[in-house]
Protein backbone atom coordinates (compact mmCIF):
# COMPACT_ATOMS: atom_id res chain seq x y z
CA UNK A 1 0.00 0.00 0.00
CA UNK A 2 1.12 3.31 -1.17
CA UNK A 3 1.84 5.67 2.13
CA UNK A 4 2.49 9.06 2.05
CA UNK A 5 5.61 9.40 4.25
CA UNK A 6 6.50 12.72 5.83
CA UNK A 7 9.47 13.98 5.30
CA UNK A 8 12.27 13.98 8.03
CA UNK A 9 13.72 17.63 8.15
CA UNK A 10 17.58 16.66 7.22
CA UNK A 11 20.06 17.87 10.44
CA UNK A 12 22.49 19.32 7.92
CA UNK A 13 19.90 20.97 5.23
CA UNK A 14 20.85 24.67 4.13
CA UNK A 15 19.50 26.94 1.43
CA UNK A 16 21.91 29.25 0.49
CA UNK A 17 20.31 32.73 -0.56
CA UNK A 18 22.68 35.61 -1.41
CA UNK A 19 23.96 37.72 -3.88
CA UNK A 20 27.54 37.64 -5.86
CA UNK A 21 29.06 38.57 -8.48
CA UNK A 22 30.65 36.06 -11.18
CA UNK A 23 33.15 38.02 -13.00
CA UNK A 24 32.60 36.08 -16.96
CA UNK A 25 34.91 37.31 -19.87
CA UNK A 26 33.34 36.04 -22.90
CA UNK A 27 35.91 36.64 -25.12
CA UNK A 28 34.19 37.21 -28.79
CA UNK A 29 30.86 35.88 -26.66
CA UNK A 30 30.96 39.35 -25.65
CA UNK A 31 32.22 42.55 -26.61
CA UNK A 32 33.41 43.75 -23.27
CA UNK A 33 33.76 42.23 -20.02
CA UNK A 34 30.22 41.41 -18.17
CA UNK A 35 28.94 41.00 -14.84
CA UNK A 36 26.32 38.47 -13.74
CA UNK A 37 24.43 37.81 -10.89
CA UNK A 38 23.92 34.34 -8.66
CA UNK A 39 20.69 35.36 -7.27
CA UNK A 40 21.05 32.08 -5.22
CA UNK A 41 22.31 28.37 -5.09
CA UNK A 42 20.72 25.87 -3.05
CA UNK A 43 21.94 22.13 -1.67
CA UNK A 44 19.97 19.91 -0.95
CA UNK A 45 21.39 16.57 0.98
CA UNK A 46 20.92 13.04 0.44
CA UNK A 47 19.47 13.04 -3.07
CA UNK A 48 20.20 13.98 -6.48
CA UNK A 49 18.25 14.71 -9.95
CA UNK A 50 18.23 12.75 -12.48
CA UNK A 51 15.37 15.03 -14.61
CA UNK A 52 16.11 18.28 -16.02
CA UNK A 53 14.61 21.19 -14.22
CA UNK A 54 11.45 23.10 -15.76
CA UNK A 55 9.61 26.21 -14.80
CA UNK A 56 5.93 27.31 -13.72
CA UNK A 57 4.51 29.52 -11.56
CA UNK A 58 3.07 27.60 -8.65
CA UNK A 59 3.23 30.26 -5.65
CA UNK A 60 1.45 32.83 -7.83
CA UNK A 61 4.13 35.70 -7.16
CA UNK A 62 4.80 36.12 -10.46
CA UNK A 63 8.37 34.77 -10.68
CA UNK A 64 8.35 31.55 -12.23
CA UNK A 65 9.27 28.09 -9.82
CA UNK A 66 11.48 24.67 -10.39
CA UNK A 67 10.32 21.81 -10.64
CA UNK A 68 12.32 18.80 -10.59
CA UNK A 69 12.64 14.72 -10.41
CA UNK A 70 14.92 13.51 -7.95
CA UNK A 71 15.84 10.21 -5.94
CA UNK A 72 18.08 8.20 -4.09
CA UNK A 73 20.41 5.06 -5.42
CA UNK A 74 18.63 2.83 -8.26
CA UNK A 75 15.70 1.02 -6.53
CA UNK A 76 15.90 2.72 -3.14
CA UNK A 77 12.53 4.61 -2.11
CA UNK A 78 13.48 8.27 -1.31
CA UNK A 79 10.93 10.63 0.67
CA UNK A 80 12.54 13.07 -2.18
CA UNK A 81 11.47 12.08 -5.26
CA UNK A 82 10.00 15.21 -6.83
CA UNK A 83 10.66 18.84 -5.73
CA UNK A 84 9.90 21.68 -6.19
CA UNK A 85 11.40 25.27 -5.36
CA UNK A 86 10.77 28.74 -5.04
CA UNK A 87 11.78 30.51 -7.98
CA UNK A 88 12.91 33.41 -6.09
CA UNK A 89 14.83 31.54 -3.31
CA UNK A 90 16.00 28.13 -4.04
CA UNK A 91 13.71 27.09 -0.54
CA UNK A 92 11.52 24.17 -0.91
CA UNK A 93 8.28 24.82 -1.30
CA UNK A 94 7.05 20.67 -1.79
CA UNK A 95 7.89 17.46 -2.20
CA UNK A 96 6.92 14.00 -2.35
CA UNK A 97 8.23 10.54 -1.72
CA UNK A 98 9.05 8.52 -5.08
CA UNK A 99 9.76 4.40 -4.70
CA UNK A 100 12.74 5.18 -7.69
CA UNK A 101 14.38 7.87 -9.38
CA UNK A 102 12.18 9.85 -11.11
CA UNK A 103 13.94 10.38 -14.14
CA UNK A 104 11.34 12.24 -16.41
CA UNK A 105 10.65 15.92 -17.15
CA UNK A 106 7.63 17.67 -15.66
CA UNK A 107 4.61 19.04 -17.70
CA UNK A 108 2.28 21.31 -16.41
CA UNK A 109 -1.91 21.11 -16.66
CA UNK A 110 -4.59 22.39 -14.27
CA UNK A 111 -7.20 20.12 -13.23
CA UNK A 112 -8.11 21.24 -10.27
CA UNK A 113 -9.66 24.40 -11.23
CA UNK A 114 -7.51 26.61 -8.86
CA UNK A 115 -5.94 28.26 -11.19
CA UNK A 116 -2.52 26.72 -10.83
CA UNK A 117 -1.19 23.33 -13.08
CA UNK A 118 -0.79 20.36 -11.97
CA UNK A 119 2.49 18.32 -12.15
CA UNK A 120 2.87 15.55 -14.01
CA UNK A 121 5.75 13.20 -13.84
CA UNK A 122 7.11 10.30 -14.23
CA UNK A 123 10.60 7.65 -14.08
CA UNK A 124 11.22 4.45 -13.01
CA UNK A 125 9.49 1.76 -11.97
CA UNK A 126 6.19 2.44 -13.35
CA UNK A 127 6.58 5.85 -11.30
CA UNK A 128 3.79 8.41 -13.10
CA UNK A 129 2.22 11.29 -10.53
CA UNK A 130 -0.01 13.93 -10.76
CA UNK A 131 0.78 16.50 -8.11
CA UNK A 132 -1.38 19.62 -7.30
CA UNK A 133 0.98 21.95 -8.04
CA UNK A 134 -0.22 25.04 -4.99
CA UNK A 135 -0.46 22.55 -2.55
CA UNK A 136 2.16 19.32 -3.44
CA UNK A 137 -0.17 16.93 -2.16
CA UNK A 138 -0.59 13.62 -4.52
CA UNK A 139 -3.58 13.49 -6.66
CA UNK A 140 -3.06 9.82 -8.27
CA UNK A 141 -0.34 8.10 -8.77
CA UNK A 142 -0.10 5.00 -11.39
CA UNK A 143 0.66 2.37 -9.15
CA UNK A 144 0.58 2.32 -5.32
CA UNK A 145 3.51 0.79 -4.09
CA UNK A 146 6.72 1.69 -2.13
CA UNK A 147 8.32 -1.23 -3.61
CA UNK A 148 10.30 -0.43 -6.48
CA UNK A 149 10.54 -4.42 -7.37
CA UNK A 150 6.78 -4.67 -7.89
CA UNK A 151 5.96 -2.73 -10.88
CA UNK A 152 8.12 -5.36 -12.93
CA UNK A 153 5.94 -8.27 -11.73
CA UNK A 154 3.05 -6.05 -12.91
CA UNK A 155 4.35 -5.73 -16.44
CA UNK A 156 5.32 -2.17 -15.94
CA UNK A 157 8.83 -0.68 -16.46
CA UNK A 158 9.84 2.93 -16.61
CA UNK A 159 7.37 5.91 -17.74
CA UNK A 160 9.18 8.41 -20.13
CA UNK A 161 7.99 12.51 -20.21
CA UNK A 162 4.67 12.78 -21.46
CA UNK A 163 3.11 15.09 -23.82
CA UNK A 164 -0.15 16.94 -23.17
CA UNK A 165 -2.73 16.04 -26.39
CA UNK A 166 -6.37 17.30 -26.79
CA UNK A 167 -8.91 15.55 -24.77
CA UNK A 168 -9.97 12.00 -25.70
CA UNK A 169 -12.43 10.44 -22.95
CA UNK A 170 -14.98 13.44 -23.05
CA UNK A 171 -14.30 14.34 -19.82
CA UNK A 172 -13.32 18.00 -20.29
CA UNK A 173 -9.47 17.17 -19.99
CA UNK A 174 -6.64 17.54 -21.62
CA UNK A 175 -4.66 14.07 -21.99
CA UNK A 176 -1.31 12.13 -21.61
CA UNK A 177 0.38 10.82 -24.53
CA UNK A 178 3.86 8.44 -22.88
CA UNK A 179 5.32 5.41 -23.17
CA UNK A 180 6.57 2.92 -20.83
CA UNK A 181 9.46 0.08 -21.20
CA UNK A 182 12.51 -0.66 -20.26
CA UNK A 183 13.50 -3.49 -17.96
CA UNK A 184 16.73 -1.92 -15.72
CA UNK A 185 17.40 -5.23 -13.92
CA UNK A 186 18.58 -7.19 -17.36
CA UNK A 187 21.81 -7.80 -18.20
CA UNK A 188 22.83 -5.49 -21.13
CA UNK A 189 24.28 -8.49 -23.16
CA UNK A 190 20.22 -9.98 -22.51
CA UNK A 191 18.34 -9.71 -25.72
CA UNK A 192 15.40 -10.99 -24.39
CA UNK A 193 13.53 -7.58 -23.28
CA UNK A 194 10.25 -6.59 -22.56
CA UNK A 195 7.87 -5.23 -25.36
CA UNK A 196 7.38 -1.58 -24.84
CA UNK A 197 3.72 0.41 -24.69
CA UNK A 198 2.80 3.43 -26.45
CA UNK A 199 -0.27 4.76 -23.94
CA UNK A 200 -2.85 7.57 -24.17
CA UNK A 201 -3.65 7.81 -20.00
CA UNK A 202 -6.63 10.58 -18.33
CA UNK A 203 -5.06 13.47 -17.12
CA UNK A 204 -7.70 13.69 -14.50
CA UNK A 205 -8.18 9.90 -13.23
CA UNK A 206 -4.77 8.10 -14.44
CA UNK A 207 -7.34 5.87 -16.51
CA UNK A 208 -5.92 4.17 -19.34
CA UNK A 209 -7.68 5.12 -22.43
CA UNK A 210 -5.44 3.43 -25.12
CA UNK A 211 -2.14 1.56 -25.19
CA UNK A 212 -0.24 -0.67 -28.04
CA UNK A 213 2.77 -2.67 -27.91
CA UNK A 214 5.74 -1.66 -30.10
CA UNK A 215 5.31 -2.74 -33.47
CA UNK A 216 8.89 -4.59 -33.14
CA UNK A 217 8.64 -5.84 -29.82
CA UNK A 218 11.11 -4.68 -28.73
CA UNK A 219 11.56 -2.25 -25.44
CA UNK A 220 11.56 1.34 -25.69
CA UNK A 221 13.00 4.41 -23.96
CA UNK A 222 11.58 7.39 -26.16
CA UNK A 223 9.49 9.80 -25.05
CA UNK A 224 6.73 10.41 -27.82
CA UNK A 225 6.12 13.46 -29.84
CA UNK A 226 2.79 14.65 -31.06
CA UNK A 227 2.36 17.29 -33.79
CA UNK A 228 -0.71 18.82 -36.15
CA UNK A 229 -2.40 18.18 -32.67
CA UNK A 230 -4.97 21.14 -34.47
CA UNK A 231 -6.25 18.98 -37.00
CA UNK A 232 -8.20 15.71 -37.45
CA UNK A 233 -5.30 12.86 -36.98
CA UNK A 234 -2.25 14.13 -35.60
CA UNK A 235 0.88 12.13 -35.88
CA UNK A 236 3.05 10.47 -33.47
CA UNK A 237 6.79 10.03 -33.59
CA UNK A 238 8.15 7.39 -30.98
CA UNK A 239 10.79 5.24 -31.20
CA UNK A 240 12.50 1.47 -29.48
CA UNK A 241 15.73 -0.27 -29.34
CA UNK A 242 18.06 0.57 -26.22
CA UNK A 243 21.83 0.50 -25.35
CA UNK A 244 22.64 -2.87 -26.95
CA UNK A 245 19.15 -3.30 -28.49
CA UNK A 246 18.83 -2.15 -32.42
CA UNK A 247 15.04 -0.49 -32.68
CA UNK A 248 13.27 1.43 -35.02
CA UNK A 249 11.96 5.13 -35.40
CA UNK A 250 8.23 5.17 -36.15
CA UNK A 251 5.68 7.79 -37.18
CA UNK A 252 1.76 6.60 -36.54
CA UNK A 253 -1.07 8.41 -35.91
CA UNK A 254 -3.52 9.16 -32.65
CA UNK A 255 -6.24 7.61 -34.67
CA UNK A 256 -4.52 4.10 -34.55
CA UNK A 257 -3.34 4.35 -31.26
CA UNK A 258 -6.91 4.97 -30.24
CA UNK A 259 -7.90 1.42 -31.53
CA UNK A 260 -5.15 -0.18 -29.67
CA UNK A 261 -3.19 -0.93 -33.05
CA UNK A 262 -0.14 0.69 -34.13
CA UNK A 263 1.27 -2.37 -35.80
CA UNK A 264 0.86 -0.72 -38.95
CA UNK A 265 3.84 2.22 -38.07
CA UNK A 266 5.10 3.45 -40.37
CA UNK A 267 9.08 2.97 -40.08
CA UNK A 268 11.31 6.13 -40.43
CA UNK A 269 14.63 4.64 -39.73
CA UNK A 270 16.27 1.34 -39.00
CA UNK A 271 19.44 1.04 -36.46
CA UNK A 272 21.91 -1.53 -36.61
CA UNK A 273 23.18 -2.30 -33.46
CA UNK A 274 21.54 0.37 -30.49
CA UNK A 275 18.36 1.68 -30.45
CA UNK A 276 16.87 5.72 -30.46
CA UNK A 277 16.50 6.78 -27.07
CA UNK A 278 16.11 10.09 -26.46
CA UNK A 279 13.45 12.08 -28.62
CA UNK A 280 14.13 13.70 -31.65
CA UNK A 281 13.63 17.87 -32.47
CA UNK A 282 10.56 18.57 -35.30
CA UNK A 283 12.24 21.19 -36.89
CA UNK A 284 11.23 22.51 -41.16
CA UNK A 285 14.59 22.40 -42.74
CA UNK A 286 12.91 21.20 -46.18
CA UNK A 287 11.01 25.07 -46.11
CA UNK A 288 8.07 23.05 -47.09
CA UNK A 289 5.77 24.01 -44.26
CA UNK A 290 6.20 20.38 -42.86
CA UNK A 291 7.85 19.08 -39.53
CA UNK A 292 11.01 17.27 -40.54
CA UNK A 293 12.29 14.48 -37.84
CA UNK A 294 15.96 15.32 -36.41
CA UNK A 295 16.86 12.56 -34.48
CA UNK A 296 20.22 11.52 -32.39
CA UNK A 297 20.72 7.73 -32.50
CA UNK A 298 22.63 5.66 -30.08
CA UNK A 299 25.16 4.23 -32.17
CA UNK A 300 26.69 8.09 -32.37
CA UNK A 301 24.71 9.00 -35.43
CA UNK A 302 22.17 12.04 -36.38
CA UNK A 303 19.93 11.53 -39.02
CA UNK A 304 17.30 13.84 -40.64
CA UNK A 305 14.07 12.47 -42.00
CA UNK A 306 11.78 14.37 -44.33
CA UNK A 307 8.28 14.90 -42.54
CA UNK A 308 6.50 14.79 -45.74
CA UNK A 309 7.74 12.02 -47.10
CA UNK A 310 9.91 10.01 -44.79
CA UNK A 311 12.62 10.16 -46.68
CA UNK A 312 16.34 10.32 -45.46
CA UNK A 313 17.51 13.38 -45.72
CA UNK A 314 20.61 13.62 -44.15
CA UNK A 315 23.04 10.89 -42.10
CA UNK A 316 25.91 11.86 -40.30
CA UNK A 317 27.75 9.91 -37.56
CA UNK A 318 30.89 10.67 -35.21
CA UNK A 319 33.06 7.16 -34.76
CA UNK A 320 33.34 5.51 -31.61
CA UNK A 321 30.64 7.75 -29.97
CA UNK A 322 27.15 6.93 -27.89
CA UNK A 323 24.72 9.49 -28.03
CA UNK A 324 21.60 9.73 -25.31
CA UNK A 325 20.75 12.91 -25.72
CA UNK A 326 19.00 15.54 -28.11
CA UNK A 327 20.75 17.81 -30.29
CA UNK A 328 20.65 21.66 -30.18
CA UNK A 329 18.69 23.84 -33.06
CA UNK A 330 19.48 26.73 -34.05
CA UNK A 331 21.08 29.22 -36.63
CA UNK A 332 24.73 28.41 -36.95
CA UNK A 333 25.62 29.41 -40.50
CA UNK A 334 24.72 32.38 -42.96
CA UNK A 335 21.03 30.34 -44.06
CA UNK A 336 18.65 31.21 -42.58
CA UNK A 337 17.64 27.22 -42.72
CA UNK A 338 18.07 25.55 -38.65
CA UNK A 339 21.47 23.55 -37.36
CA UNK A 340 21.83 21.47 -35.32
CA UNK A 341 24.69 20.87 -32.58
CA UNK A 342 25.50 17.50 -30.98
CA UNK A 343 27.81 16.39 -28.28
CA UNK A 344 28.14 12.70 -28.07
CA UNK A 345 30.47 10.53 -25.46
CA UNK A 346 33.41 8.51 -26.86
CA UNK A 347 32.90 4.45 -25.58
CA UNK A 348 30.05 2.14 -25.00
CA UNK A 349 27.61 2.08 -21.97
CA UNK A 350 28.68 2.26 -19.57
CA UNK A 351 32.68 3.24 -20.05
CA UNK A 352 33.15 6.26 -21.65
CA UNK A 353 36.42 8.29 -21.94
CA UNK A 354 37.17 11.53 -20.47
CA UNK A 355 36.34 13.48 -23.54
CA UNK A 356 33.56 14.62 -25.93
CA UNK A 357 33.08 15.15 -29.06
CA UNK A 358 30.71 17.97 -30.05
CA UNK A 359 29.91 18.79 -33.94
CA UNK A 360 27.42 21.49 -35.78
CA UNK A 361 25.59 19.68 -39.04
CA UNK A 362 24.28 21.99 -41.37
CA UNK A 363 20.47 21.71 -41.68
CA UNK A 364 20.55 22.30 -44.97
CA UNK A 365 23.28 19.83 -46.66
CA UNK A 366 24.18 17.51 -43.41
CA UNK A 367 27.68 18.49 -43.48
CA UNK A 368 29.87 19.38 -40.58
CA UNK A 369 30.13 23.12 -39.55
CA UNK A 370 32.41 23.08 -36.98
CA UNK A 371 34.23 20.30 -34.71
CA UNK A 372 35.96 20.18 -31.25
CA UNK A 373 36.67 17.96 -28.77
CA UNK A 374 35.78 18.74 -24.86
CA UNK A 375 38.30 17.51 -21.92
CA UNK A 376 35.49 15.91 -19.74
CA UNK A 377 34.95 13.16 -17.14
CA UNK A 378 33.09 10.39 -17.55
CA UNK A 379 29.49 10.52 -19.64
CA UNK A 380 27.01 13.21 -19.74
CA UNK A 381 23.61 12.72 -20.99
CA UNK A 382 22.58 16.55 -20.68
CA UNK A 383 21.83 18.21 -23.89
CA UNK A 384 22.78 21.29 -25.27
CA UNK A 385 20.63 24.20 -25.58
CA UNK A 386 20.96 27.18 -28.32
CA UNK A 387 21.40 31.59 -28.04
CA UNK A 388 22.02 34.08 -29.15
CA UNK A 389 24.52 35.54 -26.54
CA UNK A 390 25.70 38.82 -28.86
CA UNK A 391 22.75 39.48 -31.03
CA UNK A 392 24.53 39.02 -34.25
CA UNK A 393 21.84 36.15 -35.62
CA UNK A 394 24.61 33.24 -35.10
CA UNK A 395 23.21 31.19 -32.55
CA UNK A 396 25.46 30.50 -29.74
CA UNK A 397 25.16 26.97 -27.59
CA UNK A 398 25.08 26.65 -23.89
CA UNK A 399 26.59 23.27 -22.63
CA UNK A 400 26.75 21.91 -19.06
CA UNK A 401 30.08 19.13 -19.37
CA UNK A 402 31.40 17.22 -16.63
CA UNK A 403 35.30 17.87 -15.46
CA UNK A 404 37.82 17.80 -12.57
CA UNK A 405 39.48 20.52 -10.78
CA UNK A 406 42.70 21.41 -9.86
CA UNK A 407 42.39 18.89 -6.82
CA UNK A 408 41.01 16.27 -8.85
CA UNK A 409 37.53 16.54 -7.40
CA UNK A 410 34.47 16.53 -9.90
CA UNK A 411 32.84 19.88 -10.90
CA UNK A 412 29.95 20.57 -13.06
CA UNK A 413 31.30 23.41 -15.90
CA UNK A 414 28.90 25.59 -17.56
CA UNK A 415 30.25 26.95 -20.84
CA UNK A 416 29.36 29.06 -23.98
CA UNK A 417 30.13 27.62 -27.35
CA UNK A 418 30.47 30.03 -30.24
CA UNK A 419 30.30 28.24 -33.21
CA UNK A 420 31.15 31.43 -35.45
CA UNK A 421 34.44 32.35 -33.91
CA UNK A 422 35.49 29.08 -32.63
CA UNK A 423 35.69 29.60 -29.05
CA UNK A 424 34.23 28.21 -25.94
CA UNK A 425 34.42 29.95 -22.89
CA UNK A 426 33.67 28.98 -19.35
CA UNK A 427 30.70 30.88 -17.89
CA UNK A 428 30.51 29.30 -14.33
CA UNK A 429 30.81 25.61 -12.48
CA UNK A 430 28.88 23.87 -9.61
CA UNK A 431 30.98 21.17 -7.55
CA UNK A 432 29.67 17.56 -8.15
CA UNK A 433 28.54 16.04 -11.25
CA UNK A 434 25.73 16.80 -13.76
CA UNK A 435 24.68 13.06 -15.19
CA UNK A 436 21.17 13.77 -16.53
CA UNK A 437 19.93 17.59 -16.01
CA UNK A 438 19.89 19.75 -19.01
CA UNK A 439 19.71 23.37 -18.00
CA UNK A 440 16.63 25.68 -18.71
CA UNK A 441 17.24 29.27 -19.67
CA UNK A 442 14.48 31.90 -19.61
CA UNK A 443 13.29 34.97 -17.76
CA UNK A 444 11.75 33.55 -14.61
CA UNK A 445 10.72 37.07 -13.46
CA UNK A 446 9.72 39.04 -16.69
CA UNK A 447 12.26 41.71 -15.73
CA UNK A 448 13.88 42.17 -19.43
CA UNK A 449 16.89 39.69 -18.01
CA UNK A 450 17.89 36.02 -18.44
CA UNK A 451 17.83 33.26 -16.18
CA UNK A 452 19.70 30.13 -16.48
CA UNK A 453 18.79 27.38 -14.08
CA UNK A 454 21.54 24.18 -13.39
CA UNK A 455 22.41 21.89 -10.81
CA UNK A 456 24.99 19.34 -9.85
CA UNK A 457 25.24 16.53 -7.67
CA UNK A 458 27.46 14.23 -5.60
CA UNK A 459 27.43 10.53 -4.66
CA UNK A 460 28.92 8.28 -2.19
CA UNK A 461 30.73 5.43 -3.79
CA UNK A 462 30.18 4.24 -7.34
CA UNK A 463 29.27 0.89 -8.45
CA UNK A 464 30.47 1.93 -11.41
CA UNK A 465 33.25 4.55 -11.72
CA UNK A 466 31.22 6.02 -14.98
CA UNK A 467 27.77 5.26 -13.71
CA UNK A 468 25.71 7.34 -10.95
CA UNK A 469 22.50 5.39 -11.52
CA UNK A 470 24.23 2.59 -8.90
CA UNK A 471 25.47 5.12 -6.42
CA UNK A 472 24.00 6.67 -3.25
CA UNK A 473 23.79 10.27 -3.68
CA UNK A 474 24.71 12.36 -0.86
CA UNK A 475 23.57 16.28 -1.89
CA UNK A 476 22.84 17.91 -4.79
CA UNK A 477 23.83 21.97 -5.64
CA UNK A 478 21.31 23.84 -8.01
CA UNK A 479 21.79 27.21 -8.87
CA UNK A 480 19.97 30.75 -10.63
CA UNK A 481 22.47 32.62 -12.44
CA UNK A 482 21.37 35.91 -14.31
CA UNK A 483 22.46 37.12 -17.63
CA UNK A 484 21.44 40.84 -17.27
CA UNK A 485 22.91 41.17 -21.24
CA UNK A 486 21.07 38.19 -22.53
CA UNK A 487 17.50 39.18 -24.06
CA UNK A 488 15.11 36.29 -23.20
CA UNK A 489 14.06 36.53 -27.00
CA UNK A 490 17.25 35.61 -27.80
CA UNK A 491 16.51 32.35 -26.55
CA UNK A 492 16.18 29.85 -29.37
CA UNK A 493 15.96 26.63 -27.60
CA UNK A 494 16.30 26.90 -23.70
CA UNK A 495 15.47 23.60 -22.34
CA UNK A 496 15.50 20.06 -22.34
CA UNK A 497 12.56 19.34 -25.49
CA UNK A 498 12.86 23.04 -26.56
CA UNK A 499 11.08 26.44 -24.99
CA UNK A 500 7.44 24.79 -24.79
CA UNK A 501 8.84 21.19 -23.49
CA UNK A 502 7.45 19.62 -26.94
CA UNK A 503 10.07 19.26 -28.91
CA UNK A 504 9.21 21.33 -31.92
CA UNK A 505 10.91 24.25 -32.83
CA UNK A 506 9.30 27.48 -35.24
CA UNK A 507 11.68 29.98 -34.25
CA UNK A 508 12.81 32.74 -37.02
CA UNK A 509 16.64 33.87 -36.98
CA UNK A 510 16.67 37.39 -35.86
CA UNK A 511 19.65 39.59 -37.15
CA UNK A 512 20.53 43.10 -35.94
CA UNK A 513 17.93 43.40 -33.60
Amino acid sequence: MYLNKPMKKPKHRKTVAYLTLVHLLFLSCQPSFQENVVLWEAVYPVTTAYSSPRTIDLNKDGILDIVVGTGSGEWIYTDVGVLALDGKTGKRLWHQPARNQVVGSAIFYDITGDGVPEVFIGGRSAELKAINGATGELIWEFLQTDDAHVPKNLGWFNFTTPQLIPDQNADGYKDLLIANGGDATLRADNPNRPVGKLLIISSKDKKIIAQADMPDGKETYLSPLIFDVEKDNPTIIFGTGGETIAGHLYKTTLKDLLNNDISKAEVLFKTNQKGVIAPPVLVDITQDGVLDIVQNLVEGKTIAIDGKTNQLLWQVSLEGTEAYNQPAVGFFNEDDIPDFFINFSIGTWPSFKNIIKTAVIDGKTGKFIYQVDLQGNGFSFTSPLSIDLNNDGFSEVLLTFNQQNEENLPVTKLVCIEVKNQQTIPLDLLKGTNWASTPWVGDMDNNGKTDIIYLAGAVEKEHDPESAFYSIPLRFNIRRVELSHLKPENILWGSYMGRQYNGIFKEKRKINQ
